[in-house]
């Protein structure tokens, strides 16, 4: 199946666990926090539906602001705060950033009820996007680009994975310290929802929902999205059936 939204750039994930994604070990709906009588595809649809209500609002929200304005605020406490709560995420502004190595990462939130994953959300209108560096930045912060800055503190410090998005595009990133090629999943969200993707919406629900990310550093081995890392071609067992 396309997934015209889905971009894996690396060796952060296999391509084939698009297409056999419901179908592989850490899908049944007790791994994702529900009860046993509850489906993942109507919590899902469930969650589709508030996520597109969601978009709609952050998009006349945006045409309300002045030309110039990066929307930050807007595309995080409007957008991608509430989008991350339908996945189960609880997140919190950091105001100081992490030293390392003489240079402060100012990562923009973190992860509060799982690991505390870094998740740097910029403003959908900046103009700099994820890949570029800004004309500006903090005193003392590294000039680079938002997706640079949460790559090179993934590989500095004790975290392996991270968020990075603008709310118009969202990446996971994983600790490459040791590759050279650019690794991560990324997500267009404004395809999804202006679109109406819904079949790429349930592969972010399904590889990014909270469940999926480390509890803490020291079991990040035992996470799932890990365990898809790892498991590049795996060979299903029928104990895990479709939900």
């Amino acid at each position: 199946m396309n997934y015209p939204s889905i971009r894996i750039e690396g060796a952060i994930l296999s391509p084939d666990i698009l297409d056999r994604l419901d179908d592989a070990p850490g899908q049944r709906p007790a791994d994702f926090g529900l009860d046993t009588g509850n489906k993942v595809k109507d919590e899902i649809a469930r969650a589709w539906a508030d996520a597109q209500d969601y978009w709609r609002i952050f998009q006349r929200k945006l045409e309300t602001l002045r030309p110039e304005s990066p929307a930050t605020t807007e595309t995080r406490q409007q957008w991608i705060t509430p989008l991350l709560g339908l996945l189960g995420y609880q997140i919190e502004f950091q105001a100081k950033g992490v030293e390392l190595n003489g240079k402060t990462y100012t990562i923009s939130h973190r992860v509060t009820n799982r690991g505390h994953t870094p998740i740097h959300i910029i403003g959908a209108r900046e103009a700099a996007g994820l890949d570029r560096k800004p004309e500006r930045t903090h005193i003392g912060a590294p000039r680079m680009s938002a997706h640079a800055l949460v790559q090179e503190y993934l590989n500095l410090h004790d975290e392996l994975y991270g968020i990075v998005t603008n709310g118009r595009v969202l990446r996971l990133l994983r600790d490459s310290s040791r590759l050279i090629k650019l690794s991560y999943l990324e997500f267009d969200l404004d395809r999804i929802f202006g679109d109406g993707l819904f079949a790429d919406f349930a592969i972010l629900y399904r590889l990014l929902h909270i469940t999926r990310l480390p509890s803490s550093n020291d079991a990040a081995n035992e996470s799932l999205i890990e365990r898809y890392h790892h498991r590049i071609r795996w060979t299903l067992a029928p104990a895990f059936a479709r939900v």
